[in-house]
């Protein structure tokens, strides 16, 4: 491994060290070879950080010794993505407090940030994890990934659907990636792995502690364009997600459920509070359009190239609704008659591919193609 991701792993070992600390040091220091060769007067002297926290950094990284985290790395075969990276996502880059390091088994793709979170409750019942995994398919057959905690319960119906529906789902861990919890979803995590990500801010060793949970849901929404709660009860992690996701300017979404269910009181206080009611995926597309216009994403590669967000294959139904949509504004009524379709399957796709980059809708219900 190079020496620079060495460094990244050396300061986040550093109990004393996160998020939020790391940018001030970074303000100061630019590298993190800088901080690690520090002194502690230096240390001192950086805005926010303190003489206590200084010397307690300074401290550990003098006699930090990360062989045993490093020869796990290996063995796990596992990814250090960091901040300056470029396969860092996007989504998650816009977040008040982004971990400036996370492991990953598995890796990201661009079109991953087309994503919504599905996340619930650990005790589910029999219609929650129905629901579940129905949203997380049908999610996924539309080129939507989905993220989740791969925790019992609703997360596993979830990630379950997704895998289901042919699409990539990403598994966010609250323990280190040494392990799987829970283990009886240690086949599921590998699984994700193949067709996603499992990703973890933790140290490999990290043990699944209560306290690491609400930390790793801020992860879930910043990666999400917005979170789906299925089942919750009225103080759950589901809603710390779901409150997260509000502050990082996220949409909120609830799936109705059975009024006498202490498991629904959760999803139908946040439909109280502006929630949007969930019935099928066409009311997460509908509400997720909004932020087609920033989906079409561009990255720059090591050239200063810029590339576009690669976007899903279409079917034989959508291609042929594409090719009447041409390179100046054609009037639906038109797409409606030259393609033979209903009317309801035309705009579901049509709403469908604006979400992908593919075409823009203009003034007049009209339709336009997009350069890709």
């Amino acid at each position: 491994m190079k020496k620079e991701k060495v460094d990244w792993i050396k300061l986040k070992m550093v109990p004393e060290i996160g998020p939020v600390s790391f940018r001030k040091l970074m303000k100061h220091f630019f590298s993190p070879a800088n901080v690690i060769s520090s002194s502690l007067s230096e240390l001192e002297t950086v805005e926010g950080i303190g003489k206590k926290k200084a010397k307690l950094i300074w401290d550990n990284l003098k006699n930090l010794n990360i062989e045993a985290e490093l020869k796990l790395i290996e063995k796990h075969r596992i990814k250090i993505v960091t901040f300056d990276d470029s396969d860092y996502p996007v989504n998650l880059k816009s977040i008040y407090d982004p971990p400036f390091l996370f492991y990953m088994k598995g890796e990201f793709l661009f079109k991953d940030d087309l994503s919504i979170a599905i996340v619930g409750s650990r005790k589910a019942t029999p219609y929650g994890k129905m629901v579940a995994e129905k949203i997380g398919r049908d999610l996924a057959a539309m080129g939507i990934t989905v993220i989740s905690g791969l925790a019992r319960g609703i997360d596993t119906y979830a990630h379950k659907g997704a895998l289901a529906g042919g699409g990539r789902t990403i598994a966010v861990l609250g323990n280190g990636l040494s392990m799987i919890y829970p283990k009886e979803n240690k086949d599921l995590g590998e699984a994700v792995s193949q067709q996603g990500a499992v990703v973890s801010e933790f140290s490999m060793e990290s043990l699944p502690d209560r306290t690491n949970f609400p930390i790793r849901n801020r992860i879930i929404s910043g990666l999400s364009l917005g979170t789906i709660v299925v089942e919750a009860v009225e103080k759950s992690g589901a809603l710390i997600t779901a409150n997260l996701a509000l502050q990082q300017g996220r949409e909120v979404f609830a799936i109705p459920g059975n009024i006498f269910s202490k498991y629904s009181q959760g999803a139908h206080g946040l439909i109280k509070e502006g929630a949007k009611l969930v019935e099928n995926v066409n009311d997460v597309i509908e509400e997720i359009r909004v932020f087609s216009e920033n989906l079409n994403i561009k990255r720059k590669e090591e050239s200063n190239k810029t590339i576009q967000m690669p976007i899903c294959s279409l079917n034989q139904k959508e291609q042929k609704i594409y090719d009447c949509v041409l390179w100046e504004p054609v009037p639906i009524d038109e797409i409606v008659q030259k393609c033979n379709l209903p009317v309801k399957d035309i705009s579901s796709s049509l709403m469908l591919m604006e979400i992908k980059g593919l075409i823009k809708q203009v003034s007049g219900k009209m339709f336009i193609r997009k350069g890709i």
